[in-house]
């Protein structure tokens, strides 16, 4: 009689100790699963995007707004823009319509503001000044603003005259006044940066790989970027 009650007893330990195991082996996958869900940082939401200027006039080719993680989107592209002034045959659709001979003016101490048609969540912000005067761009920052045009996160003034900049939103963001840093193209940036992507959209007089990379991108070239 001894004897059987041993081999349960056995048997309830042996089954304790698995249920033991069991337990841990779900509290570590717990803890591996969970940090990979919410690893990735969160994203300005907005649906407006303005451009503001206040020491000199606004002027831009281009300005791409892509999706988080997916450089190779646009959600401004052919979107309604207006803006405070339209000069030297420069238009508010010229700097959202994929095409670097078109361009955007505005008046002294302008804005123009994209309309992204519905709030959306927003990866980061390119803008090409494919123009000989960069050091216009010095004191511009963006505004991003809610379907009600209430703004809800500013970005840092630009600081240097570049070919082109990019905000890129990837590691997280601040509001309501972001803490990101414009980086200009001309730069020199580490192998692998995403960065060195949008060089391929600064479309000098002659470029030999240029449109390749813009049509991927969804821009047109320009009239004088002769593809070799």
């Amino acid at each position: 009689m001894r004897g059987p009650a041993r081999s349960v007893g056995r048997s309830s330990g042996v089954s304790s100790r698995w249920h033991g195991t069991s337990l841990v082996v779900s509290a570590l996958l717990v803890l591996l699963v969970v940090p990979v869900q919410f690893a990735r940082a969160q994203q300005p939401v907005g649906r407006y995007v303005r451009l503001i200027l206040d020491t000199s006039w606004l002027h831009f080719h281009e300005m791409i707004v892509w999706k988080p993680h997916e450089l190779d989107t646009n959600l401004a592209f052919q979107k309604p823009a207006t803006s405070s002034a339209e000069l030297f045959s420069g238009t508010g659709s010229g700097l959202v319509d994929n095409d670097l001979s078109t361009y955007c003016h505005t008046d002294d101490g302008g804005w123009v503001m994209v309309d992204l048609g519905e709030e959306k969540e927003i990866g980061g912000i390119f803008l090409n000044s494919n123009l000989g005067q960069y050091d216009r761009a010095i004191g511009l920052y963006v505004e991003i603003l809610d379907a009600s045009q209430n703004v809800v996160l500013t970005t840092t003034s630009m600081t240097d005259g570049q070919r082109g900049y990019m905000l890129d939103f990837t590691s997280g963001f601040t509001a309501p006044n972001d803490t990101n840093q414009w980086r200009g193209l001309d730069q020199v940036y580490a192998a692998g940066d995403a960065l060195d992507g949008w060089q391929q959209f600064v479309a000098p007089p002659k470029c030999d790989c240029c449109a390749a990379k813009m049509k991927q991108m969804g821009l047109a070239t320009g009239s004088d970027c002769v593809v070799e």
